[in-house]
């Protein structure tokens, strides 16, 4: 073969994997590799097409020959870089980054990813330095300014991170706003009072952007990160959401995509999709990997939409449990078109607004009927979500009051919406010194501190100054989180802050054991725990909870408690919370017994196809709904 005709058929190849035609690139590969023998190129191609396929280690294979045959091309190094990282494997990821690095110093695209690749393995104050470096490399990288932002918010500098979103240049302005004003929001407040401030600042730049026109760039607003913290702050957002998601459908018109030749009434089984970034290890996970599973296929045919994701228990359990797995790649353009190729009746969104990938995919009617479950737990503000599923005991009493904090149509379950797997106990070994509680009562919180609003702080508090044996725990999160809340405790009362204990993140075996060990286990407010408590119910430890919202995400654990029929531990009032929780920490008998009555009835929360069968008629009579307003119009 002639060099024209290699390089001709290599650029073709390219080609057709952006235009994501992988059966005809992958002809076109086989016939060069019959043809030249092995060649680092065309392994370079091999490894493309598998990663779009989300085939990540065959990729890796691929990748790893390519830099053998030719060890000199930043690009081989990157890829397979990236490609671990999405397997998990941060440690080996984080070396080829660097030999990528040694070979293109100042690629802002290498020290862009390498740096993300220091912060997933927690080595933040390098991952700080790694994006300065990219912005001095290139001061108009986007990229590296958002990922640098984000991070010096997660770590507590809020205003170091609006300076940096500042230096964004005008003509990026506008893509993002939305993101500028919720790094208003701290992902620990300081105080109530700071909560409030920032609450108003963010407000008030939200509704600036009500009648706003300009141009928004669809090509990077997946680095703008959504409006995630929004719903910690324990306040009704749907006149936020729904000016966000106006601001975004009138300034970027690409994100109103229709997709073509949508299905008017269903032939045969009806075509379900079920799509997140979460499908793994994860809340979302844990929550409708069950009902993904245990969907009737005589009426149904699943697909699943996910990224690249690590491959664990979870992630593989949904995979070999659906009827189609299709991995998307984070391109709104391709996995908009992708998804709609498949034909489905019904498109149900998991979570929407935890990732930006699915928030703006989500602006698009790709089926039917569209429907989001409650993952993150508030509106979404979006008008082509048709439908939130949620439940009557997670709910407000009145439908209308329920409904009135919706954009979509609520539908409320009789049963909480997930189909539920009691969790399993990995082998019986744990490191977790949990020697110092000797003696002393447990009131274990085990909610992510983001979760722990100031409001709780003064409960923790009483409950403590109430039982002199008592010790808090709560787990850490990123550095300087527990300080913010200690700093909070200590204003309120010096002494009780030195009874509070705060572990390192935990492994799944020793957080189970720091469960068992607990004498109480405490629900945080206006956003209870979901799988935790779950996971504390399983294994007969009650939960303190007080539903202090009309939300949903106060009173999910609430749903809980009517799904099990046991209510003694859902408080009316702080007072009540705070006197349940020292009944239940100094009265032995009392535990014991109520311990008893818990793990008796806690089997009542999995395994329940009641549940199934509910989202099943809600699922066939959307779609009959949908087919009989067509026939009538």
């Amino acid at each position: 073969m002639k060099t024209i005709d290699f390089q001709n058929n290599i650029d073709s190849a390219f080609g057709l994997i952006q235009q994501n035609q992988l059966t005809e690139a992958s002809a076109i590969c086989k016939k060069l590799s019959e043809i030249v023998g092995p060649n680092a190129l065309v392994s370079y191609l091999f490894a493309a097409i598998d990663l779009k396929n989300g085939e990540l280690i065959t990729a890796t294979e691929y990748l790893k020959t390519a830099i053998r045959l030719d060890p000199t091309v930043t690009e081989y190094y990157l890829t397979l870089a990236n490609a671990l990282k999405s397997l998990g494997n941060s440690e080996e990821a984080l070396e080829f980054y660097e030999t990528a690095l040694r070979l293109s110093p100042g690629q802002v695209n290498v020290l862009n990813n390498y740096g993300l690749a220091l912060k997933a393995s927690n080595r933040y104050t390098e991952a700080v330095e790694i994006f300065r470096n990219a912005l001095k490399n290139d001061p108009n990288s986007v990229r590296a300014r958002l990922n640098l932002a984000k991070l010096l918010r997660e770590l507590g500098r809020k205003e170091d991170a609006i300076d940096c979103l500042n230096e964004i240049g005008c003509h990026a302005a506008a893509t993002f706003a939305v993101t500028k004003a919720s790094y208003h929001l701290p992902v620990i407040p300081a105080s109530i009072q700071d909560m409030r401030h920032s609450r108003i600042l963010y407000e008030r730049e939200i509704i600036a952007l009500a009648d706003e026109e300009c141009e928004i760039d669809e090509e990077h607003l997946l680095d703008a990160g959504t409006n995630f913290f929004s719903v910690y702050q324990g306040v009704d957002d749907k006149q936020f959401q729904e000016i966000i998601s106006a601001y975004y459908r009138r300034n970027c018109l690409s994100l109103n995509y229709v997709a073509p030749n949508l299905r008017e009434s269903p032939t045969g089984r009806i075509k379900i999709g079920f799509i997140s970034t979460n499908f793994y290890n994860h809340t979302v996970g844990k929550l409708f990997r069950g009902l993904i599973a245990s969907l009737n296929r005589q009426i149904f045919e699943v697909t699943v939409f996910s990224i690249r994701t690590p491959s664990d228990e979870i992630s593989n359990f949904i995979k070999d449990h659906s009827d189609r797995n299709v991995t998307l790649v984070r391109n709104l353009n391709v996995a908009r078109q992708k998804i709609g190729q498949q034909n489905l009746d019904i498109l149900f969104y998991t979570d929407i607004g935890m990732d930006p990938f699915t928030y703006f995919l989500a602006f698009a009617r790709l089926a039917p009927v569209q429907c989001v479950g409650w993952g993150h737990g508030v509106t979404t503000g979006i008008p082509t979500i048709d439908y939130f599923i949620s439940d009557t005991h997670i709910e407000e009493a009145d439908p209308r009051s329920a409904q009135s904090h919706y954009t979509e149509k609520l539908i409320r379950l009789s049963l909480p919406p997930s189909y539920l797997y009691k969790p399993v106990e990995g082998r019986p070994l744990s490191n977790l010194d949990l020697s110092f509680t000797k003696n002393q009562t447990v009131y274990f919180c085990g909610q992510s501190l983001h979760k722990i609003h100031p409001d709780f702080d003064q409960l923790l508090v009483e409950i403590l100054l109430k039982d002199s044996k008592g010790v808090g725990i709560l787990i850490e999160g990123m550095p300087g989180w527990s300080s913010i809340i200690l700093n909070r405790l200590k204003r309120l009362d010096t002494s009780i802050a030195e009874r509070i204990v705060f572990l390192p993140p935990l492994g799944q075996n020793e957080y189970f054991a720091l469960l068992k060990r607990s004498d109480v286990v405490l629900d945080s407010i206006f956003f209870c725990g979901g799988i935790s408590s779950i996971e504390a119910l399983s294994f007969g430890k009650p939960v303190i909870t007080w539903p202090n919202s009309p939300l949903l995400c106060s009173r999910v654990t609430t749903g809980y408690y009517h799904e099990m029929g046991v209510l003694d531990f859902i408080a009316k009032s702080s007072e009540e919370y705070i006197e349940l929780a020292n009944k239940l920490g100094t009265n032995l008998a009392w535990r014991t017994k109520m311990e008893a009555k818990i793990r008796n009835n806690s089997q009542l929360l999995f395994n329940r196809l009641e549940v199934v069968r509910e989202f099943e008629d809600f699922f066939k009579s959307s779609v009959n709904s949908l087919a009989h307003n067509k026939n009538k119009s």
